[in-house]
């Protein structure tokens, strides 16, 4: 009876578990996401699933992948096939992740600014390609962080890479690397400006402008040429007035 009586305690717990949070079982990063499958387990079950990670993440056992509606709940079966939505690998690579080439050629660059290395031709040509991976999602439809049923209720929410997300993964750490090298903040303000011609969106263009402040409020804060700082100035007020031409009316 006991025995029993530890069982059934047993399986009432997992139930309850089971019923916020589906868990790994291994570890590795996020290779690529099932939507698909997701959606099909999803509807099938008539359960709503909040996806708590994205490709690129890193994943140990027991992390939580998932998680579903309180007064729902799947069995083991539902549970092993939502787990093999998530293709977990021994390294990130780009299928999913646009982040993981972005972080590769900031990692490039910021190496390439180190008092070991100085290699400032290197951190430039890092920059340029940079540019050109923003200029590329500038017209790029992201995919929705929404699946909705029949009734427009919402299915699944994922965790989606943004515009913002990826203009912060180029240029951040550089900028604060660089924030003492004018060759490295002018050449970042150019390619932003590139990237603002492109895009017809306002709030993309807004998102451009946020990171064109900082570097320009770096740049200020830490060049000691006067020089250096009105070549700064002048690629950010090139920035500052195509925007106010942009939004005339």
């Amino acid at each position: 009876m006991q025995s029993q009586s530890f069982e059934a305690s047993k399986e009432i717990a997992s139930k309850e578990i089971a019923s916020k949070e589906i868990v790994s079982k291994q570890y590795g990063y996020i290779q690529a996401i099932d939507r698909q499958a997701l959606e099909e387990l999803a509807r099938h079950n008539k359960v709503g699933l909040n996806i708590l990670q994205r490709p690129g993440n890193y994943i140990t056992r027991d992390m939580a992948l998932v998680s579903i509606d309180e007064n729902k709940s799947l069995d083991e079966k539902a549970c092993a096939k939502l787990r093999a939505a998530f293709l977990l690998g021994s390294e990130r690579t780009s299928e999913q992740d646009i982040e993981y080439s972005i972080d590769q050629l900031v990692e490039i660059a910021v190496r390439a600014l180190s008092p070991g290395v100085n290699d400032p031709f290197t951190a430039l040509t890092c920059i340029d390609y940079l540019g050109s991976v923003i200029c590329r999602v500038t017209d790029r439809e992201f995919p929705s962080a929404h699946v909705c049923d029949e009734d427009q209720n919402i299915l699944i929410s994922f965790k989606i890479v943004s515009f913002s997300s990826i203009v912060s993964a180029a240029f951040n750490k550089i900028r604060q690397h660089g924030s003492g090298d004018a060759a490295i903040l002018i050449r970042m303000l150019e390619v932003l400006y590139n990237a603002i011609k492109l895009t017809k969106d306002p709030e993309q263009q807004q998102i451009l402008l946020q990171q064109a402040e900082m570097i320009h409020r770096s740049g200020l804060a830490n060049l000691p040429e006067q020089f250096d700082q009105n070549d700064l100035e002048e690629r950010f007020q090139q920035i500052t007035k195509f925007i106010e031409y942009k939004r005339k009316p």
